[in-house]
């Protein structure tokens, strides 16, 4: 669903006047003389090698018709060798058309259609604004939280034109909830003061609701810091909206192949960034991002087939007509998936904790809560 460009939002939050188009740099392949500086930069005339293995990459990506694709439509793009479709037209519940058995292949989804976080370093707007941003630059932000951050600009930028890329990837953004959809019921989005009345200043849901926001926001400022092309086009709201996106809907992509990511162009991100994107990618699965989660799942979304260049997902479980299908996020705590995807299953097959520092500091409560939770942190 697009999200809208007018969005009215509170204080500091509300959306700054869009600049005209000429004012943003535009996305364009890198000249040689491109190559050339970004090699001197990395210490060396070899390395431009690495850039030129992988423009043919970028290229592929690449697509002059802007047609914006609606759900039905990308559902459409992706080998279906089961038989599920959409629920209706106007969500994103997919149900079986008929009986599925256990162990069957359910979907292949294409790399084009495929949103990365490599996508993100790679586009031209973000490397020249944001990669001096002091979260990326920084030897203290980890890793994981400089690449959910990355992906999650680039969401924003994209979704609200200022960078574009082909008609697949654009759509597969624009298929993804917006700030009115998540606004309605994600409490990142809420007024603080009312979560703190609702759920008590000192209980763990709202805690870690708290240093989640404040750890997002210093993401956000961190960028805005950087570019003010950035800041003039994204609010934190959109940025916030995006954020939930990459911790709630993306999947690993494991171990690439160079036939993906040349080694050239892996060497350049672990020092401009720190970033090895060797290791795996974080991606947005369009179709399979739209499986609602329960811990008793049907659905098992695995790796990448590099060969097919495509994301597999099977059943873990016969699913029968008309039956939803459901992926796993894993088990977490009540208050884990409260503040990071905004919700509380509510069948009682979440794992709660019970504190009775809700409206009383606790400090001995407080330290267990830290220790016990310090794993299920999202990225």
């Amino acid at each position: 669903m697009p999200s809208k460009k007018n969005v009215k939002t509170k204080g500091s939050n509300r959306r700054k006047q869009k600049q005209p188009r000429d004012n943003i740099h535009p996305k364009t392949r890198w000249s040689s003389s491109s190559y050339a500086a970004a090699a001197v930069a990395l210490g060396g005339a070899a390395l431009a090698l690495g850039w030129i293995g992988w423009t043919h990459i970028i290229s592929r990506q690449t697509n002059d018709d802007r047609m914006i694709l609606s759900s039905k439509d990308l559902l459409e793009r992706i080998r279906r060798p089961a038989s599920f479709e959409l629920a209706s037209e106007s969500d994103r519940t997919l149900v079986a058309t008929a009986d599925i058995p256990a162990e069957t292949d359910l979907m292949e989804v294409p790399r084009d259609l495929m949103i990365w976080d490599l996508d993100a370093a790679r586009d031209e707007f973000v490397r020249k604004e944001l990669f001096s941003a002091p979260m990326l630059k920084g030897e203290s932000s980890d890793p994981m939280s400089k690449r959910a951050a990355l992906l999650s600009a680039y969401l924003a930028l994209l979704r609200n034109e200022v960078v574009s890329a082909g008609q697949l990837q654009t759509s597969a953004a624009r298929a993804i909830p917006s700030y009115e959809e998540y606004s309605s019921f994600h409490p990142l989005l809420a007024d603080m003061m009312q979560m703190k009345k609702y759920l008590g200043e000192h209980s763990p849901a709202f805690q870690r609701l708290v240093r989640l926001r404040e750890t997002l926001s210093l993401e956000y400022d961190s960028f805005a810091s950087s570019s003010t092309i950035f800041s003039s086009h994204v609010s934190l709201d959109d940025y916030l909206t995006n954020r939930i996106v990459v911790q709630s809907r993306t999947f690993n992509v494991p171990k690439l192949p160079e036939s993906e990511l040349p080694k050239m162009e892996s060497e350049f991100y672990r020092q401009n960034i720190g970033v090895d994107f060797s290791v795996d990618v974080l991606s947005i699965k369009p179709v399979m991002d739209w499986m609602n989660s329960h811990v008793n799942n049907n659905v098992k979304v695995g790796g990448y087939d590099a060969k097919k260049r495509a994301g597999l997902a099977w059943t873990t479980k016969t699913i029968h007509k008309g039956a939803e299908l459901v992926n796993s996020y894993g088990k977490f705590y009540d208050v884990v998936l409260f503040s990071q995807y905004g919700y509380v299953p509510s069948d009682g097959t979440g794992t709660s904790l019970a504190s009775l520092a809700v409206h009383h500091n606790v400090g001995l409560i407080g330290g267990m809560l830290d220790s016990s939770m310090k794993n299920s942190l999202p990225p």
